[in-house]
Order: structure tokens, then C-alpha cells, then sequence
């Protein structure tokens, strides 16, 4: 089960989501949140721009207006900690904050073309050093929490994948992350034929074409929550979909692409 997430923030509007979701998913798992911001050593340090977080739950109607601080963790047993970082290169900064707290998952916003293709790096490189679960949030991704309560709504999960190892070992994976939520979760394969579905806490897909576009048709179509994307070995399937493909994924896709470890 997640215990601690991380958000890294630039403080523009596009990683608001991205930040609502990461609190609520905090505040339904009871775990710590840390939001992290990477500035240049010579600047201040921006407190003041970080997001609000008990304005935000006292809106969602969490928390009275005006509650301390530690009525976060008293009423909700949430930890939120603001962390300011300070690099000359926030890739790095943010990696290496990453690598040494190891939280159980990061949830970032790449909304623009550069964003999607400055976070499908760092995600890669923290999949490559950390092994941690990335959940990304493209510029078409709706939302999975209610705009006024701040609730989560996942109900449809979708796993591609390119062989039967890499289908157990990434639902096993989201086994853990998300055992409370009791997501339905649909298998896609893209290509060969596999062997009938033979479990009843999956749905398996089978569909050809080209990958990019299969999955993200198929994730329009369930109405995905999130889709899964497991890594299956030295060539996975991020590995088959790195640069521009990957960047058309998360784009494309209408819901978060949540990038699964080897």
C-alpha cells in the first residue's frame, strides 16, 4: 500500500491538478505528501507559492476554515511536508530528492509539449535509478476526483502489456499501490494472441494496430482511469515507447499514463 507520495511542482496552473490529486489520493490512503519545489541556489525561497493545502481541504469540506497545520495530520492522518530544493538543475535536484526519500509513488504534471517531454524524462530516469511508480498527467487527462468534495473516482484501470510476465508482475505491483480502491482492471495485449483469460480480477484484451494508438483507443473506450504502462524486461514496453511515442501517449491519452518499474 502507498505509505508516501511525492509531487514535484513548477507552481503554474497546469500542476494544480496534478496537486489535487495527489492530496486526495493522500488523504484516502492516510499517507504522507510531500510537494516538492527545485529552485536555483541563489534564489529565495518561494513559501508562499507552494499550493494551499488547508484551503484546499477546507473547500472539500475536510477540514474547518482557518485549522492549523497539524489539524492535517490530527483529523486526517495526513503528513504534508513542503520541500524546497535547492539545485542548479531540477531534473537532477528533483531525481536525487527522489532516490534518497524513495517514496512509494510521484505524481507530476506534463501538460504542455516541453513539460510532457521534460517529465517523460525525469520519469525515466527514476524508474532507471529508483524503480518508483510515475503518474503522469497529459494535457487531455480528465479528472479522477470530484471538483467539490475532492473524492476519488477510479473505478477503470488499464494495463497494457507485451507478455504474460509483464501482466502479472504489473498487476501485482498495482495490487499494492491500490489495494483499498478496488479498481476494475483491464489487460490489453497489442499484437500475438494470448491464452484465455483464466481470472476473475481481470479483463483481458487482445486488439492489433499500431501501439500508440490501440492503447489509446482502448482506454477511450473503457473510459480508463489510468492506464498502467509496466516495463517487461531490458526491452519493455516504456523501452519500445521512449522519445516522441511516448510523448504522443501521454498526450493523447484522455487519463493519467501511470508508468510501472521493472
Amino acid at each position: 500500500m502507498i505509505q508516501a507520495i511525492a509531487h514535484p511542482t513548477d507552481f503554474s496552473e497546469t500542476s494544480l491538478s496534478a496537486f489535487k490529486h495527489a492530496l486526495s489520493l493522500a488523504v484516502t490512503l492516510r499517507c504522507r505528501l510531500d510537494i516538492l519545489h527545485v529552485r536555483f541556489t541563489h534564489n529565495p525561497a518561494p513559501w508562499q507559492d507552494f499550493p494551499e493545502v488547508r484551503e484546499t481541504l477546507a473547500a472539500w469540506g475536510l477540514l474547518p476554515a482557518g485549522a492549523p497545520h497539524h489539524a492535517i495530520h490530527d483529523r486526517l492522518g495526513v503528513t504534508v511536508r513542503k520541500i524546497d530544493i535547492r539545485a542548479e538543475d531540477a531534473i537532477h535536484g528533483l531525481a536525487a530528492f527522489i532516490a534518497d526519500h524513495r517514496p512509494d509513488l510521484v505524481v507530476a504534471a506534463a501538460h504542455h509539449t516541453t513539460a510532457v517531454s521534460r517529465w517523460t524524462s525525469v520519469s525515466e530516469r527514476i524508474l532507471h535509478h529508483t524503480r518508483l511508480p510515475t503518474l503522469l498527467f497529459g494535457p487531455r487527462s480528465r479528472p479522477f476526483i470530484a471538483d467539490q468534495s475532492g473524492a476519488l473516482h477510479l473505478n477503470t484501470l488499464l494495463v497494457p502489456v507485451t507478455c504474460k510476465a509483464s501482466s502479472a508482475h504489473a498487476l501485482a505491483t498495482l495490487g499494492t499501490l491500490f489495494e483499498p480502491l478496488q479498481m476494475k482492471r483491464h489487460v490489453l495485449h497489442v499484437g500475438d494472441a494470448i491464452a484465455a483469460n483464466d481470472n476473475a480480477d481481470r479483463i483481458v484484451h487482445v486488439q492489433q494496430g499500431p501501439v500508440v494508438e490501440t492503447i489509446v483507443a482502448m482506454a477511450e473506450t473503457l473510459q480508463a482511469d489510468i492506464i498502467a504502462m509496466p516495463r517487461a524486461g531490458p526491452r519493455g514496453l516504456l523501452d519500445a515507447l521512449r522519445g516522441s511515442t511516448s510523448t504522443r501517449v501521454i498526450e493523447r491519452a484522455t487519463c493519467p499514463v501511470l508508468a510501472l518499474p521493472n
